[in-house]
């Protein structure tokens, strides 16, 4: 794994919401899965953006790659702004890493769930990440995932799901998962991830769907 910072953004200061996507490509498919995170405790002018994806991906990387199969190419995670506006920059960490999960795939549009719980009741206060590419070893006689890839998924989400410190150049911030509300611009911060016994779809990821170039954007 060999973690490259190839765009560096704006910085992330307290109050900031931002937004972290893991990238990753099979067959001529992207996949994306993502949390959002609200900065706190600013300790000077904070990290780059550029710098919070080249931490997370180190971070949730080792266990990203057992959710997928081994031809999986983990590209590397963006940081994008979705408060405040007008956004920064965002910034990119690019990745050589790989999938650990098995040799054989399911179809594309493939992808294990995760939901997010606060601790506020109501469909608001619930997100969901959909994690792609999950090997064929994963899919159990029912058609739902195994046991085993089910513990191997809520062992990512409980290491998404906590807060986090970025350390930069040019300081540090703290950040808590949160759920973000782009129609009241606020959030509800995340108490758990839970890993479920289903699968989701994405037809658009499906082998026929459109290929994509493995890129990060």
């Amino acid at each position: 794994m060999a973690i490259v910072i190839t765009a560096t953004g704006g910085n992330i200061v307290a109050n900031d919401i931002i937004l972290h996507q893991f990238y990753l490509h099979q067959n001529g498919q992207i996949g994306i899965a993502g949390l959002a995170f609200r900065a706190t405790n600013t300790i000077t002018g904070g990290p780059s953006a550029g710098e919070a994806a080249a931490q997370l991906q180190s971070s949730y990387a080792p266990f990203l790659s057992p959710c997928c199969f081994n031809a999986v190419k983990l590209l590397g995670s963006k940081v994008s702004f979705l408060k405040p506006i007008p956004r920064k920059a965002s910034g990119i960490a690019s990745d050589t890493a790989s999938g650990s999960g098995g040799a054989g795939t399911l179809p594309g549009q493939t992808s294990s769930i995760i939901t997010w719980q606060t601790t506020l009741a109501g469909a608001r206060n619930r997100g969901r990440a959909y994690v792609p590419f999950p090997p064929s070893a994963a899919q159990d006689t029912d058609n739902s995932p195994t046991a085993g890839f089910k513990a191997t998924l809520q062992s990512l989400a409980d290491q998404w799901a906590v807060p986090v410190t970025i350390v930069g150049t040019t300081g540090s911030i703290d950040l808590q998962p949160t759920i973000f509300h782009r129609a009241t611009n606020d959030d509800t911060l995340v108490l758990v991830g839970l890993a479920r016994k289903k699968w989701a779809t994405q037809r658009r990821r499906g082998d026929y769907g459109r290929p994509n170039p493995p890129f990060i954007a």
